[in-house]
């Protein structure tokens, strides 16, 4: 037949009265060449056929449906069709039959390619599995109901979906150690699935994606029990990825994502496990402060860079590191300060933290502490400048007294001594301008630094020196 041969006879007939007018001819057109074309359509969904005979089995579907859309919409056709009822004289046929077959034609010749295009997609032949929808979707445009056809044919595979996610959920609930391998096998089975919904009404429709969304909330289900019971994590990210290609509802989507950050979260952290490991064992171990300090900045910093670039400087796994060796650091500087009395240790210790600390509050927390040791070491912001850090060998004691009980025959006073920080600059300026109102010396030709500019400023630099130097 494809070689031109079989019914070229008829073919040829047909055409020419065809082309007289004859709406039965047209019609006897339409039924031969849809014959040709569902007839090598069912061979070629049993075996493989010649490339190069492709085309002109599509031009026995065009052909056909070339009459058929026209015919369906031709008055004297179905007038004739009921005449040839009425002449029959059938109490069973009836032109109410006429008038039935010609509202379901268009869904009845739908459903022929659409059975065709499923049988070609279950055995992988998608371009050819996409010509019949494609046809099916051109073909008697708004006659038909494309995508109620779609839903008839693919009704045995929405059903085997919902075998699959019932037995599989029974089947997870009963051994959630397996939620790995029962989700992999899930997603294997509905694949194909899913490819023959998208391909019958597209990856957006409701049809497609509230069967699917089920599926993909089942494997989530799967693989949280999986992970829970094993902590593989890197499996449990794995097939959420999966599961993600087959969910569309908003909120599905973002809860699959959020257990994916936490699940790659959790990989990063094993990664981070044996710098944590050396940090608990530094921590517990029996060294002075100061040995602490110099085992961390020699064992632990160098290896940060190295740990930023796997876990990424901005994940919260690192910000979590960073966080956890600063309140580690703040242990050894607290250890040095109040056990040891060693606050050099204690403030280099404290700096560090500083540095490495990302959270608001922990950094917040060490900002304070870092204020209270340089104010103990003298090495705070000098009280006069507001800008150097301060001398211990230049800061000044200061006695203060504070009544705490009057008595008829004398008072009682609480004593303390605070330590003003001042940097060498501000030392020299005030000794200098002390040395200039000693000799009587005009005052604004001796102030060089402008922290002691002012009255105020002046006269406070003035007694803290005669304090410190009388």
């Amino acid at each position: 037949m494809l070689a031109g041969r079989y019914g070229k006879a008829q073919s040829v007939c047909g055409e020419i009265r065809e082309k007289q007018g004859s709406h039965v001819a047209q019609h006897n057109m339409a039924i031969m060449y849809h014959m040709y074309a569902v007839d090598w359509t069912n061979y070629h969904v049993s075996a493989d056929l010649d490339p190069g005979l492709d085309e002109q089995i599509k031009g026995y579907w065009r052909k056909s449906f070339e009459r058929w859309e026209p015919l369906i919409e031709s008055d004297e056709l179905w007038d004739m069709l009921k005449e040839r009822v009425r002449s029959l004289n059938d109490e069973a046929l009836t032109t109410g039959f006429v008038r039935r077959m010609l509202k379901q034609l268009p869904v009845a010749l739908d459903r022929v390619n659409a059975e065709a295009a499923l049988n070609l997609a279950e055995q992988g032949r998608i371009d050819w599995a996409r010509f019949h929808v494609d046809f099916m979707r051109e073909t008697h445009p708004g006659l038909d109901d494309v995508d109620g056809t779609a839903e008839i044919v693919l009704g045995p595979s929405k059903r085997r979906v919902d075998q699959y996610l019932e037995s599989f959920e029974s089947e997870a609930e009963k051994t959630p150690q397996r939620g790995a391998d029962l989700a992999i096998q899930l997603l294997d089975r509905c694949r194909p699935m899913m490819d023959l919904f998208d391909l019958f009404h597209g990856a957006e429709a409701h049809q497609r994606n509230d069967l699917f969304d089920k599926v993909a909330e089942t494997v989530l289900e799967m693989v949280v029990g999986h992970q829970k019971t094993t902590s593989d994590n890197k499996t449990f990210v794995d097939l959420l990825q999966k599961a993600l290609q087959f969910a569309s509802g908003s909120s599905l989507r973002e809860r699959i994502l959020k257990n994916i950050a936490i699940g790659e979260g959790n990989l990063k952290f094993v990664l981070l496990e044996p710098l944590f490991a050396q940090l608990k064992s530094l921590q517990g171990g029996k060294q002075t402060p100061e040995k602490k300090l110099k085992s961390f900045q020699e064992s632990i910093l160098p290896k940060i860079p190295d740990f930023a670039s796997k876990v990424g400087s901005d994940s919260s796994a690192y910000a979590s590191l960073m966080n956890t060796l600063a309140l580690a650091l703040r242990e050894i500087s607290i250890d040095a300060h109040n056990e040891t009395k060693d606050l050099k240790t204690a403030e280099a210790a404290i700096k560090i933290a500083y540095g490495l600390a990302v959270d608001k509050d922990v950094k917040t927390r060490i900002a304070g502490d870092l204020e209270a040791i340089q104010k103990s070491t003298g090495t705070a912001t000098c009280f006069f400048c507001g800008s150097n850090h301060g001398d211990p060998k230049r800061s000044i004691k200061i006695p203060m007294h504070k009544i705490t009980e009057r008595m008829h025959n004398g008072v009682k006073y609480a004593s303390n001594t605070i330590s003003v920080p001042r940097c060498g600059q501000c030392y020299g300026d005030q000794n200098k301008h002390w040395r200039v109102m000693w000799w009587g010396q005009p005052l604004d030709q001796s102030l060089g630094h402008s922290s002691c500019h002012g009255p105020l400023q002046l006269a406070l630099a003035s007694q803290l020196s005669l304090q410190e130097d009388g």
